[in-house]
């Protein structure tokens, strides 16, 4: 594990200057997201700066920002519209998450059929999803908070908006 050697006080003085505590801070979901952004920066005291200064204001911006950042945003939509509208009243491995319908338009690599349960999670933020401790094909995955729910059913989540009349 990696130690964070900058202090809390620091960080806080940070945010305050850019008007970010008196916003984001309560809001625990945000908290855990940033820290999961900075934990990506722990090469060094620089690093970190450069990334709290680039830290969303608000968890819809942070997660546009995530889905800015996936390669495939048609497969990404597809993914997520399927965690939205087909599994909260049940579950769904990374395996079965692979194989959705929808998937007949995304073009593959030559000689591949189909996408692979690896492939999965490279096309969905991590952000957006929860996953068993050890990933392998049968692990569930499932929408990491209801926040993540919140911003895909709402106008903020531009092409990945999922509205409820897709669910049919």
């Amino acid at each position: 594990p990696r130690t964070l050697m900058i202090s809390s006080e620091h960080i806080f003085g940070i945010l305050s200057h850019r008007g970010l505590a008196d916003t984001a801070l309560p809001s625990f979901r945000w908290a855990s997201c940033m820290l999961d952004e900075l934990l990506l920066a722990l090469d060094d005291c620089y690093s970190i700066c450069e990334a709290l200064s680039r830290l969303p204001k608000t968890l819809g911006d942070f997660y546009k920002q995530a889905l800015s950042r996936v390669p495939n945003p048609a497969l990404t939509r597809i993914f997520l519209q399927w965690l939205v509208v087909h599994v909260p009243s049940k579950w769904i491995t990374l395996e079965m998450l692979a194989e959705t319908k929808g998937l007949d338009n995304i073009s593959f690599l030559p000689g591949q059929r189909r996408l692979s349960w690896e492939r999965v999670l490279i096309h969905c933020p991590s952000a957006f999803i929860t996953v068993d401790a050890n990933p392998g094909p049968m692990s569930v995955i499932r929408l990491s908070h209801a926040s993540v729910n919140d911003f895909l059913g709402s106008d903020e989540a531009g092409k990945f908006r999922v509205a409820d009349k897709e669910a049919h």
